[in-house]
């Protein structure tokens, strides 16, 4: 079994996050270098409806774990100094995540893609302005969950957190 930076599981068929406006579509990020540490965009549980247990240690280092009876997220945040910096780690991050799998864009950022090499499983792995995002959602067996309804419920708060920074 793999070690897991972050986790976040969610119980039940539908995932309630608090503070989450989604309106189906992902917040616009402007591509310029955001000052805004980890710290400020990380998911916490004040971003999550009661219900969900976990966090991070250190919410500064990016990565935080939540969870629930039926599904787990696990999320890692880093921030590059420049663009081009991001780009180049979110691109080997696509390769190293595509090896074995196929994958999906997903509009999320400034680019994202998705793979679900199993039925209990997806990765996001997203690039907003000089942020990289990691976002790994799996359920339990016999979940009613889905793993990328999950993922795309925190990738929608940590988009609008990204771009609350930008306003």
């Amino acid at each position: 079994m793999t070690t897991r930076r972050n986790v976040l599981i969610g119980i039940g068929g539908v995932v309630a996050l608090a503070g989450c406006t989604s309106s189906g579509s992902p917040e616009e990020i402007e591509d310029e270098v955001i000052s805004a540490d980890v710290g400020d965009i990380i998911v916490t549980l004040d971003d999550l409806e009661s219900g969900w247990s976990g966090g991070s240690d250190d919410e500064n280092d990016g990565e935080a774990i939540f969870f629930n009876d039926e599904v787990t997220v696990e999320i890692k945040i880093t921030d590059h100094s420049n663009i081009s910096d991001a780009e180049n780690a979110f691109d080997d991050l696509r390769s190293e995540q595509t090896e074995s799998a196929s994958s999906d864009s997903v509009e999320y950022g400034n680019e994202g893609f998705t793979t679900n090499p199993f039925d209990d499983y997806v990765f996001f792995g997203f690039r907003a302005a000089n942020f990289v995002v990691e976002i790994e959602s799996y359920t339990e067996e016999f979940a009613r969950t889905d793993p990328e309804d999950t993922a795309r419920d925190f990738a929608d708060i940590i988009v609008e957190k990204i771009a609350n920074t930008q306003n």
